[in-house]
């Protein structure tokens, strides 16, 4: 029996309208979900503020402060690791050592920071250090030449343009820092030597340079080798400088230095330039640091470490000991501390495991919030934090991500 044309035809127009129906239910989804994604984006987009906070002081009851946090900025990047001011907080930079490049910031514009340029540089940046209106790159060789080349330092000026180097400072350096002192230049240069494994390299050590402030040729004042057997194998990263003014003597400077997996910080003193490290001793730690940092203000030094959420404090000066402990709700991994009249927070930190930031301070008070991906989505780990108090009643606080990209945070009192 053959079918009827009739129904035949009406069978396959309801399954056409029906097919119409689901093509059309689509694409006004598709639509919706793209206008939605859209929507979400623009609210987040690039330099927008994203949130706000106001802190109260209830003890004047006057003054308010209004942080203001806003959205990601890309670099264009993939990879961002370290972050400083410059030229007393008109310029930021930010290095990527997979590309062997960083980027420059005017920091100066009302709606946040400005990308300027990128900047090529001649190794693999490892720290960057601010001096002045200028700005020094310590650097590791790129590729092979990481064998068997020392490693150097560039200079640039708030343009971007080098304006000195590369300058040899030594086999894997990690840090330099920049001390003013009697009317001279010196520089704490930090440098990992066998420690990361080549065995003709020379132990690592703590070189104490002169840098000449124009050329910024360097010339070896003292050293301070780490050969003893407890440190075998360790790897220095860090270094801090410190200065404690003592009446009737001369003042007081102390190198503060994290190695890699030893638990503690290790103090050297260098008062005396042609005698370094004569008193030096180690602060214990639970665990290895993971964030050091200066209070200028309490001449204390702050640590966090590895195996507990715990921020460590110790004196500036010449009595040892450790001062106190205070339990934290995050395993904050970097930190700087600052003094504001008017807040009871005195230090800003953030935590590579939970990609957040927050401010807290040496007894009970810590406040934190999650960084945000581009465009608002997601969650981005943190790598490094600087901050800059352009006036009393302001401050700016930096932090660039993994991913290549710039987190601007604004505080006001008002």
């Amino acid at each position: 029996m053959n079918p009827d044309p009739i129904m035949t035809d009406q069978m396959q127009s309801r399954a056409s309208s029906l097919r119409d129906i689901r093509i059309r239910l689509f694409l006004f989804l598709a639509l919706v979900a793209a206008l939605l994604m859209g929507y979400i984006a623009w609210l987040n987009r690039p330099g927008k503020v994203i949130s706000s906070f106001v802190y109260l002081n209830e003890a004047s009851g006057k003054n308010s402060w209004i942080f203001r946090t806003h959205s990601r900025v890309g670099t264009g990047l993939q990879r961002a690791d370290d972050i400083a001011f410059f030229d007393y907080g008109q310029r930021l930079a930010m290095t990527c050592p997979r590309y062997t490049k960083f980027t420059l910031w005017d920091t100066t514009v009302a709606s946040g920071p400005q990308q300027i340029r990128t900047i090529d540089l001649q190794g693999r940046p490892q720290r960057i250090t601010p001096y002045k209106d200028k700005i020094i790159i310590v650097q590791r060789p790129p590729g092979d030449d990481r064998h068997i080349k020392p490693g150097f330092l560039e200079v640039f000026d708030n343009s971007g343009k080098r304006v000195a180097g590369p300058i040899d400072i030594g086999w894997d350096p990690d840090e330099i820092a920049l001390v003013e002192r009697d009317g001279k230049l010196y520089g704490l240069i930090l440098l990992s030597g066998n420690a990361e494994g080549e065995d003709n390299r020379p132990a690592p050590c703590l070189n104490i340079v002169e840098i000449h402030p124009e050329t910024f040729q360097i010339q070896e004042v003292g050293k301070v080798v780490f050969n003893e057997a407890e440190l075998k194998g360790e790897d220095p990263l860090r270094v801090l400088n410190s200065k404690v003014v003592r009446d009737g003597k001369s003042d007081e400077y102390s190198a503060w230095i994290a190695f890699g997996t030893k638990a503690g910080l290790r103090k050297v003193d260098w008062t005396d330039t042609k005698r370094p490290g004569d008193q030096n001793w180690w602060t214990t730690l639970k665990g290895n640091p993971l964030g050091i940092a200066i209070n200028d203000k309490e001449k204390v030094v702050l640590a966090t470490n590895t195996l507990t959420n715990e921020i460590s404090t110790w004196p500036l000066g010449q009595d040892q000991g450790l001062i106190g402990t205070r339990k934290t709700q995050e395993k904050w991994s970097a930190l700087e501390s600052f003094h504001l009249d008017g807040l009871v927070f005195d230090m800003v930190a953030i935590s590579e495991g939970s990609s957040n930031y927050g401010f807290l301070n040496q007894e009970k008070f810590e406040l934190s919030w999650k960084l945000k991906g581009p465009f608002g989505f997601g969650s981005v780990r943190p790598m490094d934090i600087s901050i800059h108090s352009p006036d009393p009643n302001t401050i700016w606080i930096a932090i660039c991500d993994r991913t290549g990209g710039l987190h601007w945070i604004t505080g006001r009192k008002h």
